[in-house]
């Protein structure tokens, strides 16, 4: 079972990707510029899909209106998404969400510490 605490630390990373040097970022999707802590790590492909919940592809900061107003603003999420990374990166995103993946404890302590150490070396690069 995931724990909070990764979670939280890989949200941490996907809403540090990208910010400038003061801390602030854009929505993914609506481009609406706001500071990290107030960004929410959003999926295209669902949370709940283990395969795809800590791709830094499938994950990106997006607002809370997109997120969870918008439902994800997934339209215009799958188009920046194929705009980044291509149509082949996008449908294999799409072909993962039907498959299910189980952490091990060691593996779920091995994305801990990459984030841990992903997180400080994006707060000294900004």
């Amino acid at each position: 079972m995931i724990g909070a605490t990764l979670d939280k630390l890989f949200s941490e990373v996907i809403r540090l990707t990208g910010s400038d040097w003061k801390g602030w970022n854009h929505c993914y999707t609506c481009g609406v510029p706001s500071y990290w802590i107030y960004l929410e790590c959003g999926h295209y492909v669902p949370r709940a899909n283990m395969e795809t919940r800590f791709s830094i592809i499938n994950c990106k900061p997006q607002c809370y209106k997109c997120n969870h107003t918008l439902n994800g603003n997934l339209e215009v999420f799958r188009k920046n998404l194929i705009r980044d990374y291509g149509i082949e990166e996008v449908e294999k995103l799409e072909k993962l969400k039907h498959s299910t993946k189980k952490y091990s404890r060691s593996e779920i302590k091995e994305l801990e510490n990459w984030c841990k150490i992903e997180i400080k070396r994006l707060k000294n690069i900004n």
